[in-house]
């Protein structure tokens, strides 16, 4: 990703400069008429210039506020704040090495850097869409979480531990270590799955997944014991990952 930032980044310099040489050419020909108003605008333009030409960013906090008036006309890329979105997958979402490699480059160009889940925005996305899909009569809630009749928090939040570490462990097991059959890791997670909904569909209905259990929360207005579905998941996978680690993983010689 950072490659990719760099590569985006000398396009956008690359347009500057040629913006900026031809700025430079017009107001040379102005001054050259007598305009002596367009002395200090060639020296702003060929300051930035030189700037983009030691592959040095053009910056506000390079600039005085003069100078940034002075090249407002010209609209330049790398004046505008940019905004890149950058796809890393799960396995870096912890710090791998991509999101290390990010996190440096922002920091060296004094930005920030934020980390969205796909899953919750596409969660409720995607509720949204049934919520206007189907027909507000037979709508319900949506498909939102809630525990059964006569069952107590304490009961279901105790539910969503045990599911989601059954689960994560089984992820562990057959998708990270290298002594499993990863070819049946599919096979063995999508088992684990339908018998995680087999078992927990009348007890709380099955969150495992907190994005999933959001987003027709969100869209019906069902937040009866929603939490469950939130610290239920992230207790039993960090209680998978750490059994798993403790126990089960190959330890580095």
């Amino acid at each position: 990703p950072v490659a990719d930032i760099e590569s985006i980044q000398t396009e956008l310099a690359l347009s500057d400069l040629e913006t900026l040489e031809k700025a430079i050419e017009r107001t040379r020909k102005k001054a050259q008429t007598g305009d002596k108003t367009q002395l200090p605008l060639i020296e702003t333009y060929d300051y930035a210039r030189r700037l983009l030409d030691q592959r040095l960013k053009i910056h506000p906090n390079n600039l005085t506020s003069e100078q940034l008036f002075e090249l407002a006309s010209l609209c330049l890329l790398t004046l505008k704040p940019v905004v890149y979105i950058v796809n890393t997958g799960e396995e870096n979402s912890d710090g791998g090495q991509y999101v290390e490699k990010l996190t440096k480059h922002a920091d060296s160009e004094g930005a920030e850097i934020m980390f969205i889940s796909a899953q919750v925005l596409g969660a409720i996305g995607g509720a949204y869409m049934l919520g206007s899909a189907v027909p507000e009569a037979v709508q319900g809630s949506l498909g939102s979480h809630s525990l059964a009749q006569g069952i107590t928090v304490p009961a279901g939040l105790l539910t969503e531990i045990i599911l989601t570490f059954v689960l994560v462990f089984v992820i562990f097991a057959t998708a990270t270590d290298n002594r499993a059959i990863n070819k049946m890791a599919p096979l063995a997670i999508g088992l684990a799955v339908v018998v995680a909904h087999l078992v927990g569909v009348p007890i709380t209905g099955t969150g495992l997944n907190p994005a999933r259990s959001i987003g027709p929360a969100i869209v019906s207005g069902t937040w009866i014991n929603h939490w469950i579905y939130w610290v239920g998941p992230i207790i039993g996978g960090m209680l998978a990952g750490l059994v798993y680690e403790a126990i089960f993983a190959q330890k580095k010689k």
